[in-house]
């Protein structure tokens, strides 16, 4: 067709366009077959279609279980007591089945021998059974009308000669022990390789335990202490730490892993005033111990523990129980002690003057300078105007016996006697002469000590001295 437009021409038309486009115009359609054809007005065939390829256009194929049994179907009859058909349009119509026949219902029946039947029982038609019988190794149990046990009890393994020795053989995971037998019922084949595969293994219990450190305030290192030292303030106390460690399940095989439960309580004793038990479940306390507590001679000791609810059941591999739950309980006691000790004093800054040295237990040695390179020893009397090296030991120093003295010679790198030639450290140490002083210590007055003086008439040099008691 060729149609001309005016809009596309872009002026007026003639009439023999006119004339020809009506030429080109469809006049008339026909159906022919599938084919849909169109006609000029002068009977030319313009355009055809075919319109087989739409769906239903033809009829309707029906097919019975995938097998054609109408190839083209212009109509469709629905039949039969169970099926009906309702207009619902003009186009459309609703097909409705119905059921039908009878109804079933199927029950275990009671055990017979060693079948249990299946019985279905219609409602109105006949009634039919299928019994079910039981095999090599296979029990049958009707345990209701609606449930049947089936079980492979039978064919279990059973021996009655003892295992001649432990299976696997690789302890500490040998899971069958020699001597055991397997009497009726004996063992399924399941739980027989489960044995033979999975041993079963056991985990380790570890007690709690409970810790404690002591410090005082100001922080000194150590555990010796002055005599006379007071702790009774913010400023000046002894502190107390306790931690708690639950124990362990190990592995944890189900459990939470602790040995033992909760802590429930700290415990302090000691001299002074202690603390109260502590009410916490924490695994750690700190507390403070004693208002208006003085240090003394000696050992003076502080402990601590705590108490603990019941632990859970320990379990095995297996989930079976295992030795027994941790009753509630309380650790033993943790000890933490000072040491109450009077102060050597010695000549080491100036002569004439007493220098507190380091704090070091009362008995044995007392000793002014550590060795080699020591940078604590006794100033030399050179210059000193007749001043002589003394050291200053608390009368109350468990010495039975002061044997003599002894030197640190930086030549042989060695402690000597302060004059062998004399004989011996006993004749050595009638060069010093002691007396009977008194100090203050910790604010406490006379406090006894023995004053230990140089006695040799000539000025002697600084050095290491260590006074020797047997």
């Amino acid at each position: 067709m060729a149609i001309i437009l005016r809009q596309t021409k872009g002026s007026e038309l003639t009439f023999a366009e006119v004339d020809g486009n009506f030429s080109s115009l469809f006049y008339s359609a026909s159906l022919q077959g599938t084919f849909l054809n169109f006609y000029t007005w002068e009977n030319n065939l313009s355009q055809s279609f075919d319109l087989s390829s739409l769906p239903g256009f033809g009829g309707v194929t029906v097919l019975d279980n995938g097998t054609s049994v109408v190839p083209i179907a212009t109509g469709l009859n629905f039949v039969g007591s169970g099926v009906t058909v309702t207009q619902v349009g003009n186009n459309q119509a609703n097909i409705e089945f119905t059921g039908g026949g009878d109804t079933y219902t199927l029950k275990a029946g009671a055990k017979s021998g060693t079948s249990v039947p299946l019985n279905l029982d219609a409602a109105a038609g006949a009634d039919s059974t299928v019994n079910l019988t039981e095999g090599t190794g296979i029990t049958l149990t009707q345990t209701s009308a609606t449930e049947i046990t089936i079980d492979s009890a039978g064919g279990n393994f059973i021996n009655a000669t003892a295992l001649p020795q432990n299976f696997p053989g690789n302890s500490p995971f040998d899971n069958i022990s020699s001597g055991t037998t397997f009497p009726s019922p004996g063992k399924s084949f399941q739980e027989m390789m489960d044995l033979m595969l999975y041993p079963t293994l056991f985990p380790s219990l570890t007690n709690p335990s409970s810790g404690l450190t002591l410090t005082t305030t100001p922080n000194i290192g150590g555990t010796l202490r002055e005599i006379g030292t007071v702790y009774n303030t913010t400023s000046t106390k002894i502190n107390l730490s306790s931690t708690f460690n639950r124990g362990s399940i190990n592995p944890a095989y189900g459990t939470n892993g602790f040995r033992s439960g909760p802590a429930n309580a700290y415990n302090y004793t000691g001299p002074g005033t202690v603390p109260t038990p502590q009410s916490s479940t924490s695994t750690s306390n700190n507390t403070n111990t004693t208002v208006s507590y003085t240090i003394v001679q000696g050992n003076q000791s502080w402990q601590s523990s705590v108490s603990y609810d019941q632990g859970q059941q320990p379990l095995d591999s297996i989930g079976n129980n295992f030795n027994s739950p941790l009753a509630a309980g309380t650790t033993s006691n943790n000890t933490r002690t000072l040491t109450g000790v009077y102060p050597v004093f010695a000549t080491t800054v100036a002569l004439g003057t007493a220098t507190k040295q380091s704090l070091r237990v009362m008995g044995g040695t007392v000793q002014i300078g550590t060795g080699p390179g020591s940078a604590i020893q006794l100033v030399t009397e050179s210059g000193g105007g007749g001043l002589k090296q003394f050291i200053d030991v608390p009368t109350s120093w468990p010495i039975s016996n002061l044997d003599g003295a002894q030197q640190f010679s930086t030549l042989s790198n060695a402690w000597d006697p302060v004059d062998d030639s004399t004989g011996g450290q006993t004749a050595a140490f009638s060069t010093w002469t002691a007396t009977n002083i008194t100090k203050t210590i910790q604010g406490v007055p006379n406090v006894a000590y023995t004053r230990y003086t140089n006695n040799t008439p000539t000025p002697i040099g600084a050095r290491q001295i260590r006074l020797i008691n047997i």
